[in-house]
């Protein structure tokens, strides 16, 4: 019960003072809002760091699915590590970031996947070391 009564006291000190409060939110609101993009350093950042790193990607031929080919739409495409021992960074955190050669080695560590064959992978329906890569053990 006693935080019903602190629940009703809030609701009438917000009506009672409903005007000021919503006066002080609107000037917080115009102090503190986003400027536009093209004056938003960390996003223009962004955007640049992706479009390199679609460059890059492209010019690796890292765009499409080395299993099945799948090449429709970026989003879907997975970067998967052929020997995880030597993982230093994951994919989607450094596609944030802007290439360095330290960042670019470790993209040359990785297949490209779709994220079907990604799952396939990873549950050992395919074996990437024999099917891609002609590995075999002896």
């Amino acid at each position: 019960m006693r935080s019903k009564s602190i629940i009703d006291s809030q609701k009438k000190y917000y009506e009672s003072n409903k005007k000021q409060i919503n006066k002080v939110a609107s000037e917080y609101y115009q102090r503190t809002k986003l400027k536009p993009l093209s004056e938003n350093s960390r996003e223009k950042n962004k955007i640049k760091c992706k479009l390199l790193w679609d460059d890059i990607i492209k010019e690796k031929g890292m765009d499409r699915c080395q299993i099945c080919g799948y090449n429709e739409h970026f989003s879907v495409i997975e970067f998967h590590h052929i020997n995880p021992v030597n993982k230093k960074y994951q994919f989607n955190n450094m596609y944030r970031l802007f290439p360095t050669q330290e960042r670019l080695n470790e993209v040359d560590k990785c297949i490209a996947l779709c994220a079907n064959c990604h799952r396939l992978v990873h549950n050992n329906v395919i074996n990437i070391y024999r099917d891609i890569f002609g590995w075999h053990k002896a």
